[in-house]
C-alpha cells in the first residue's frame, strides 16, 4: 500500500516530548521511592505490632 498524505507527514516528523529521557527517569526513580517508602512504612507498622503482641505474651 501507497503512502500518501497525513502517513507521509507523520512519517517526516516523528513526536517530541516536552520532557527529557533524564526527566523521565527521574520521575519513574522518584515515583518508585515513594512505593517504597510506603512499603517500609507498612512493614516497620506490621513489625511494631508483632513486637507489641510478643512483649504482651512474656508478662
Amino acid at each position: 500500500m501507497k503512502k500518501d498524505g497525513l502517513d507521509i507527514w507523520i512519517d517526516g516528523n516523528p513526536g517530541k516530548s516536552i520532557i527529557t529521557p533524564e526527566q523521565i527517569t527521574r520521575r519513574c526513580l522518584k515515583e518508585r521511592i515513594l512505593e517504597l517508602e510506603k512499603t517500609r512504612d507498612e512493614i516497620m507498622y506490621e513489625l511494631d505490632r508483632l513486637y507489641s503482641l510478643v512483649d504482651g505474651m512474656k508478662i
